[in-house]
């Protein structure tokens, strides 16, 4: 009993370790103490390392992330002025700021750099009242995009990332939004930026803004951090959030992204060594592979009205891509492939219905390739070779070619005539109609032998009354 107990236990402890999903987590040798971390491939998406990149987390300034998009999908001239209110006196000490003072008129592309480099709070404010109406409505603002764009763990309360309990957000989530905002030329212009020189007003100097961003700030005392390397994106502390930084870098075509809230080391210096080591760690990890390389099981579909003397029946072979197509994947991904240790699944979306004639090289639609949920890369989706359509038979002519369709000896037409009803037809209406009628006769005749039945029922009854 013990023994068959134990086997037992090592076939499903066998089963559970072959459902768990293999990352490449497990092949980074460096040390991440950071709470949240995550880093992908900013193209494809694909995740090359993460840390508790799902449970919540607080997003601190990188929430300014959010607030530059937001202003910037809604703002139709970036040259605009905006008067500055007295909200910016709600700033006091231990906020990073911009430096803005009440009653004064700055231009809308000043104050984004000046919420993206120096990550003023009184930049966010302003921004925030003038495009949502206040921190309520500009918050609405932020959720709905972040609805939008699949957030589905986010939530925003403030413009500037200052601590609140009910706003916040997974660095998975952060990744989705960051792979957005890079896409906007106007944002990317802006987070790798090392400085700016943010012109005079009537209540301010001109003045250089510089981004808190050790790999990109160019004063001498973070020469040392310097990377150039680095296209982005933004920092952020508080107490409760600890050091967060969010940062894109790009290096012989590659691009990637990595995500570290919860730097809870002295100053917050974990962040910079963490981020540096993953991406160095990504960018030679990941690589690039041919379709021909990936083991993938012929993709056939079927041609339901392919010619009766098709040589394969009707079944299509696919061809996935092209000679140009590669995937994106870790090294460690494609050995797993290459060993048959791992294998890739493959989603076929077609375009429409599948029907002939088809041509060769015919574009028929597209294929997403993945790893372990990971998408790889989705490529189109061609036809190996052409289908000819069937050829129906001449109305003119029966089964067995007599001309005047009314042979018996190739079996029974389908048709008398050109016009009129099947024969079958009428014969099975009949029939319909026959069954009908004998079912309302039965039913008819149950009745009548109930209602004698009761009759004679109450003749008895009355007459044992008598008695």
């Amino acid at each position: 009993m013990r023994n068959r107990r134990l086997i037992i236990l090592l076939i499903v402890t066998a089963v559970l370790f072959s459902i768990v999903p293999v990352t490449a987590s497990a092949e980074f040798g460096g040390t991440v103490n950071s709470d949240h971390v995550l880093m992908m491939d900013l193209d494809s998406g694909l995740i090359i390392y993460e840390k508790d990149a799902y449970s919540m987390a607080f997003p601190a300034s990188t929430t300014k992330i959010m607030t530059c998009i937001v202003v910037l999908e809604n703002c139709d001239n970036l040259r605009d002025k905006i008067e500055i209110s007295k909200i910016v006196n709600d700033f006091g000490k231990g906020n990073s700021l911009m430096g803005l003072s009440a009653g004064d008129k700055v231009r809308v592309k000043d104050l984004l750099y000046g919420l993206m480099l120096p990550s003023g709070n009184d930049a966010a404010a302003v921004l925030a009242e003038h495009f949502g109406g206040g921190y309520e409505g500009f918050a609405e603002m932020m959720n709905v995009k972040a609805k939008e764009l699949g957030m589905e763990n986010t939530h925003y309360v403030n413009p500037h990332g200052l601590h609140d309990e009910e706003h916040y957000t997974t660095a998975y989530d952060m990744a989705i939004l960051v792979r957005y905002a890079m896409q906007n030329g106007d944002f990317k212009a802006i987070v790798c930026t090392p400085s700016y020189a943010c012109p005079s007003t009537d209540k301010m100097e001109e003045r250089t803004l510089y981004n808190s961003n050790r790999f990109l700030n160019p004063k001498e005392k973070n020469k040392d951090y310097n990377w150039s390397a680095v296209t982005g994106v933004k920092t952020g502390f508080t107490n409760n959030a600890g050091g967060c930084l969010v940062t894109t870098a790009s290096r012989n075509g590659k691009n990637l992204l990595c995500v570290i809230l919860g730097d809870r080391s002295d100053g917050q210096e974990g962040r910079w060594s963490e981020s540096r080591a993953l991406l160095e760690y990504g960018f030679e990890t990941l690589t690039t592979a041919e379709i021909s390389e990936l083991g993938i099981p012929e993709q056939t579909i079927s041609v339901p009205n392919a010619a009766s003397d098709d040589a394969e029946n009707g079944m299509l072979a696919l061809t996935l891509g092209d000679s140009s197509s590669t995937v994106t994947l870790t090294k460690d991904m494609l050995g797993a492939i290459a060993s048959g240790a791992a294998r890739v699944e493959v989603d076929i979306e077609l375009d429409g219905v599948v029907s002939a004639p088809i041509a060769s090289n015919q574009k028929m639609g597209t294929a997403t390739i993945s790893y372990n949920g990971n998408t790889l890369g989705t490529v189109d989706v061609f036809a190996s070779r052409a289908v000819v359509e069937k050829q129906e038979a001449a109305a003119s002519e029966s089964p067995s070619g007599s001309p005047d369709g009314n042979s018996l000896i190739g079996g029974p037409p389908s048709v008398i005539s050109g016009q009129g009803p099947s024969v079958y037809l009428i014969v099975a209406a009949v029939i319909i109609v026959l069954m009908i009628l004998l079912v309302i006769f039965r039913i008819k005749n149950r009745r009548r032998r109930k209602r004698r039945h009761n009759d004679t029922t109450s003749r008895r009854r009355k007459q044992d009354n008598v008695i």
